[in-house]
């Protein structure tokens, strides 16, 4: 015959394994995380400083960045995860997305001004300067 404290013992053995598989459980889902876009990046981006993306924009949501070329051609993906640091009186931030199809991206910017005048330059195209726009 088994003693109480055996039995509390193995009852309290059950619930850590229990916890551990359901901690286990959690983390391999992939739950997704609270992600906060500040609401100066959030809208859309066009640039007038460069000809050849005169058709192009991007827009930023809370969920997702969608990057569009001409009427046509249209790409939406993910929102991962979102860094900044400030730098010089600039924020840079660095955005990982993906696609549906497993596909991994990032993307670095400086955020420029505030109020009615704020500006992004990519790290790797820092002459070219987008505006946020008003969408009808």
């Amino acid at each position: 015959m088994k003693s109480k404290i055996t039995e509390r013992f193995g009852m309290m053995r059950t619930s850590a394994i229990g916890v551990v598989c359901l901690i286990t459980v959690l983390g391999m889902c992939g739950c997704p995380s609270r992600l906060k876009v500040p609401t100066d990046l959030i809208g859309a981006w066009e640039t007038s400083s460069a000809e050849r993306y005169g058709e192009s924009m991007f827009e930023i949501s809370e969920k997702s960045i969608t990057f569009v070329n001409g009427e046509e051609h249209k790409k939406r993906y993910n929102l991962d995860k979102l860094e900044s640091t400030v730098e010089r009186g600039q924020t840079k931030y660095d955005i990982q997305y993906s696609d549906n199809l497993g596909g991994d991206y990032q993307l670095t910017f400086n955020y420029v001004g505030r109020g009615d005048d704020p500006q992004i330059r990519f790290k790797y195209q820092p002459k070219i300067v987008w505006t946020r726009v008003v969408l009808q």
